[in-house]
């Protein structure tokens, strides 16, 4: 049986800590998320409004470490094929 974890991470002023993708081996889901990340990566001022990335991997997103870097976890599915 695969699993696969479906979750959203957010922010409201930090740029995308890029190397989360590798740690937590997941990708954006679509092109917007794509573009967002790309975004984050080279704002380093404040954004306006709060930015939603959608994320999928095949591991359980590790929360603590997306807050150390001021991203929350909001919300997160298993998927299981």
């Amino acid at each position: 049986m695969k699993r696969t974890f479906r979750f959203t991470v957010s922010s409201r002023s930090w740029t995308f800590p890029a190397d989360m993708l590798r740690y937590d081996r997941c990708y954006p889901v679509d092109t917007d998320s794509a573009l967002e990340i790309g975004r984050c990566r080279v704002c380093c001022k404040p954004l306006d409004g709060r930015v939603t990335v959608h994320l999928v991997g095949g591991n359980q997103p590790t929360e603590g470490r997306w807050n150390s870097f001021g991203w929350l976890v909001d919300s997160w599915v298993e998927d299981k094929y």
